[in-house]
């Protein structure tokens, strides 16, 4: 069975006690093309569904695997469920049915019916009214140079490792460089916003024809170009982001400074809002103003999480200073290191090449914190 690329975003969860099944199962959905990932347990497969949103789930069914598929499928209309059953009994095929499994083999399973069966459903249209979606993170800055989109690229990164993630560079057109800190080649990157002026829909299999991937596991996407694309995306930015959320566990949206309606709605619709800035006057001035706009926008305060970057002594306001001022203390601390600059500069991704920096770890926190959030928020839905 040949390999299928179309396949490679999706993610197939395994369940079963018996680890030595599991991995044979892996073993025979490589040529699917899918991402596999394998759990032994009840706890673990609602823990990994609600992070990765898989495409399909295969478990061994048993009472309390039949209850917690019935919460997953409940709550992600998208997932399809094979259920794996030793006797194909009328009482156990019932009971799986009304859980939500689409689709019943013999346990210990034949793995080439098994890969057949994955690649069947992940190749079924998902439904349209997904009750849960992707977590949508926006990164707004004080001022611009205050390090959103090496904040955004390295963010991402990280995220990647819980699940998919894509990097959607909406700074205002003409200010976004999180293209070039991706790129490999020289060519104009293909716009969303193209798409969008020839007529197409923002549906996902047409969004993937304008994804910079990155070896470090991001699809990185660029809104628009100059001013005259901003009408035509503002008219789809809602369905953009349907596409990405149900695409990808993490979206994370470099906006900078956030001054056009489409970009307004991102706030609106992001589950949460990263204002980053320095220890400069004017990034800490223009902190208020953001903190205002948002407000007006109907942004919750326990969405927003306010980031300090490239923190160093010596500068002419003290982090206390500024958090006595604001009356608010900083979320997370990113503290300066040259490493940093030199890196980026030469395009490449500090968490990944210096994963021992300051401020990759204090980074990686800040990875945890939205991880921890969706993980919540997803939990909450399914109770």
């Amino acid at each position: 069975m040949a390999r299928d690329p179309s396949l490679e975003t999706r993610t197939v969860l395994l369940f079963h006690p018996d680890p030595t099944v599991g991995e044979s199962m892996r073993k025979s959905l490589e040529p699917v093309g899918a991402t596999v990932e394998i759990v032994g347990e009840i706890a673990g497969l609602i823990e990994r569904a609600t992070l990765l949103t898989p495409g399909v789930i295969v478990a061994r069914v048993n009472d309390e695997s039949l209850e917690a598929i019935a919460l997953l499928t409940s709550a992600y209309q998208q997932v399809r469920v094979i259920g794996l059953v030793q006797g194909m009994d009328i009482g156990t095929i019932r009971k799986a049915m009304r859980a939500g499994v689409r689709d019943l083999l013999n346990d210990p399973p034949d793995g080439n019916v098994v890969a057949e069966s994955v690649r069947a459903l992940l190749h079924l249209e998902e439904p349209e009214g997904t009750v849960l979606r992707g977590f949508l993170v926006a990164l707004i800055a004080a001022k611009g140079g205050v390090g959103t989109t090496t904040t955004a690229l390295n963010l991402t990164t990280l995220l990647a490792s819980e699940g998919k993630a894509a990097l959607l560079d909406a700074d205002t057109p003409g200010f976004g460089t999180a293209y070039a800190m991706v790129a490999t080649g020289s060519a104009s990157p293909s716009t969303i916003a193209a798409l969008l002026h020839q007529g197409l829909p923002p549906q996902t299999s047409l969004l993937k024809r304008t994804a910079i991937n990155h070896p470090a596991g991001v699809a990185t996407f660029v809104l628009w170009e100059s001013r005259r694309d901003v009408e035509v995306v503002t008219q789809h930015i809602a369905s953009l982001l349907d596409s990405l959320t149900s695409t990808y566990p993490y979206s994370v949206v470099d906006i900078g400074r956030p001054v056009h309606e489409a970009q307004h709605h991102i706030l609106q619709r992001a589950d949460a809002v990263l204002t980053l800035t320095t220890l400069d006057v004017c990034a800490l001035r223009n902190l208020r103003w953001l903190w205002d706009l948002l407000g007006e926008l109907g942004v919750v305060p326990r969405k927003l999480l306010t980031v300090l970057n490239r923190s160093q002594k010596g500068l002419e306001i003290s982090q206390r200073d500024a958090e006595n001022a604001l009356k608010r203390k900083f979320d997370i601390v990113l503290p300066e290191n040259p490493e940093l600059q030199r890196i980026s500069d030469n395009g490449g991704i500090a968490v990944t090449e210096r994963p021992d920096l300051p401020w990759s770890r204090k980074l990686g926190t800040l990875s945890e914190i939205i991880v921890a959030r969706r993980r919540e928020l997803l939990q909450a839905a399914i109770r």
